[in-house]
């Protein structure tokens, strides 16, 4: 089984914005209307990364990617 790339997921993810310093902070319902699949809050998850989340479930786009490295 190929793991994806981080590049990868964010092409498949089409995510809000690329760089950190500079995301616009969106609502999941904001999000949700516009069709995106992510939003970026300016929060930390639980696990401390500041990253887009999945407008599906709200998780954070970088533990995604963690859980999908380990697995």
């Amino acid at each position: 089984m190929k793991v994806p790339t981080i590049e990868e997921i964010k092409d498949a993810l089409r995510l809000v914005s690329e760089n950190p310093p500079h995301r616009q902070i969106i609502s999941r319902e904001k999000a949700k209307e516009q069709g995106l699949k992510t939003f970026f809050t300016g929060n930390a998850c639980l696990h401390g990364h500041v990253a887009d989340r999945l407008v599906s479930n709200g998780n954070c786009v970088d533990c995604y990617y963690v859980n999908v490295r380990c697995s």
